[in-house]
C-alpha cells in the first residue's frame, strides 16, 4: 500500500535522533556554528562565536558560547527575546523555525551538515544526496515549522518526469523570514523520502511541459521566481509563455536555456542592481543559441528597490499595461551597449532608458517585423 501524503516524510524525521545531533554537534562545536550561522567568527581566547543574526553574516550582535560549562548558551542583542541554550535551539532560530516545532529544524541542519544518521540496519550512512523518481502518489509533507507553504510550484525535467518541488513560505512575524525550499525526493544520510536539496546538474526553466505541450507559438518572458511568475502569467493574459529558474541569482549558471534557442525572449529584472545583472547574464546565454532574439524589459522608474510584477499586480497594473509597458520599453539587447559605464552607473551596472507614460488605450499589436515564434520548439516538432 502506498503511503499517504506526508506519512513517509514524518517517519523519515523520527529516524533523526535529537540526542546523535546533539553529540555530533558537540565534537565539533566551531564547525557546527559555521554551518549554522555561517561568515560569523570564532574567539578562541574567549571561547565564543560571533555572527551578525542567528542565520550568520560577519558581525556582533549574536553571540554564542563555545565553553565547556556554557556550550551552545547564547543570544541576539538585537532581539533580547531570541536566545538559545542548545544546538536545536540554534538551528530553530539559524531557520527562522519555532522552537515548538523542533522536527524540521534538526532535519535541516542535519542535512547541511552532511551528518551521518542511522540507516535503519545499525549502520552509518554517508551524505551524498542521491535523487530518485518518488512512489506514484507520494508528494512532501509540506508544513514546515507550523507554517503551510504560499505557494508550490513544480519543476519538470524535458522528459516530463518530476525535477522538484519548491515551495514558498511567507513570514508569519518579525522573529521569522521568508523561506524558499526545494523538496527532492531521494536518500541522504541513510534516510529515503523528500528532503530539502535540489538535484545535481543542470535545472530546468518552471513550465517546461506547458512550453513543449503549446500548440500555438508564443514569445517567451522570463521574470525571477516562481511568485513573480504566477503574477506575470495573469498579467499577460496568455500572450506569452512565462518561466523562471529556480534558485535565484546565484543559480543562473545552473539552469539549462537551451530550450529556448530560436526563440524571442524578453527577460523582466527585478528593479535593483542584482536583477538587471541577471537579466544581462541570462541574455548573454541564451545569445550564444542564435538566431534567438532577446530583449530586456526597462522596469519603470519611481519603484521600490526589488520590485517586480507581483507588485504590479498588487499596485492595480492591468494586462493591457504590461503589454504596453513590454512593448515600449524593450530594448534589443547587445552586450556592447547594455554594459557601458555611465556617469550615472560607475559600477558598471546597464542603464536603461526612461518609460513612457502609460495610458487608457489600448495596446497596439506586436511589431509584425519580430518573429513572434519559438525556432527550437519548431525544430523539434519536425
Amino acid at each position: 500500500m502506498l503511503d499517504q501524503p506526508g506519512e513517509r516524510q514524518k517517519r523519515d524525521i523520527a529516524a533523526i535522533n535529537f540526542d546523535d545531533f546533539r553529540r555530533q554537534a558537540e565534537s565539533d562545536p566551531v564547525g557546527f556554528m559555521l554551518a549554522m550561522q555561517p561568515g560569523g567568527t570564532y574567539d578562541s581566547r574567549q571561547g565564543e562565536y560571533y555572527a551578525a543574526t542567528p542565520r550568520g553574516g560577519a558581525g556582533k550582535s549574536c553571540k554564542t558560547s563555545l565553553r565547556p560549562e556554557k556550550m551552545f548558551v547564547g543570544q541576539d542583542f538585537a532581539d533580547p527575546t531570541l536566545s538559545w541554550s542548545g544546538p536545536i535551539d540554534i538551528a530553530c532560530a539559524a531557520f527562522g523555525i519555532s522552537k515548538g516545532q523542533p522536527q524540521d529544524a534538526v532535519k535541516m541542519a542535519a542535512e547541511r551538515l552532511g551528518h551521518r544518521v542511522d540507516d535503519g540496519q545499525g549502520q552509518a550512512s554517508g551524505s551524498t544526496f542521491k535523487p530518485c523518481q518518488p512512489p506514484e502518489g507520494s508528494r512532501p509533507d509540506f508544513r514546515l515549522g507550523g507554517r503551510d507553504p504560499s505557494l508550490i510550484t513544480e519543476y519538470h525535467r524535458p522528459d516530463g518526469c518530476l525535477f522538484c518541488f519548491v515551495a514558498r513560505y511567507e513570514a508569519r512575524h518579525d522573529g521569522e523570514r521568508k523561506l524558499i525550499l526545494p523538496w527532492t525526493y531521494g536518500r541522504l544520510a541513510g534516510v529515503t523520502g523528500w528532503h530539502h536539496k535540489m538535484p545535481a546538474g543542470s535545472r530546468p526553466l518552471l513550465g517546461l511541459d506547458e512550453l513543449i505541450g503549446q500548440t500555438e507559438e508564443r514569445p517567451v518572458l522570463i521574470v525571477e521566481g516562481e511568485k513573480t511568475r504566477e503574477a506575470a502569467k495573469r498579467l499577460t493574459a496568455g500572450r506569452f509563455f512565462v518561466t523562471t529558474w529556480s534558485g535565484g541569482c546565484q543559480a543562473i549558471d545552473k539552469t539549462d536555456f537551451r530550450i529556448l534557442d530560436g526563440s524571442t525572449v524578453f527577460i523582466w529584472p527585478d528593479a535593483d542592481e542584482p536583477g538587471r545583472k541577471a537579466a544581462v547574464k541570462i541574455a548573454d546565454i541564451i545569445k550564444a543559441y542564435p538566431p534567438a532574439q532577446v530583449f530586456i524589459v526597462t522596469p519603470p522608474e519611481g519603484v521600490a528597490p526589488g520590485w517586480d510584477l507581483a507588485d504590479a499586480e498588487s499596485d492595480g497594473w492591468r494586462p493591457e499595461d504590461v503589454i504596453h509597458h513590454i512593448e515600449s520599453h524593450s530594448i534589443p539587447y547587445e552586450k556592447e551597449c547594455l554594459t557601458t559605464v555611465t556617469a550615472n552607473d560607475d559600477a558598471g551596472v546597464p542603464v536603461f532608458g526612461p518609460p513612457v507614460p502609460f495610458d487608457d488605450q489600448s495596446p497596439p499589436p506586436m511589431p509584425p517585423d519580430i518573429p513572434w515564434h519559438s525556432g527550437a520548439l519548431q525544430r523539434r516538432r519536425g
